[in-house]
């Protein structure tokens, strides 16, 4: 089975991406430390520019660049999705 869900920080800026194919033949790829988005064709394609924000986000490209601090927040959870409940 092929995962349709990537969520993971990147290392080089440390900002949380999420990437999920949306239908056949298009995967959107967002930063959800800045809101920023893009689209890929494929899962492959997707996958690399979600490990690489600062090339569709202009604020993690200036973290890239060394212009700002990195994020260190850690992952943040994904948008619309609540957290499952720990039995006591």
């Amino acid at each position: 089975m092929v995962s349709t869900v990537r969520h993971a920080v990147a290392q080089k800026t440390g900002s949380t991406t999420w990437v999920r194919k949306i239908k056949e033949g298009e995967w959107k790829i967002t930063c959800l430390n800045h809101k920023a988005t893009t689209t890929a064709p494929t899962r492959n394609a997707a996958w690399v520019v979600g490990s690489h924000p600062q090339d569709f986000c202009g604020k993690c490209k200036v973290i890239a660049e060394g212009k700002a601090e990195k994020i260190h927040k850690g992952r943040l959870g994904i948008p619309g999705r609540k957290a499952a409940n720990k039995a006591a």
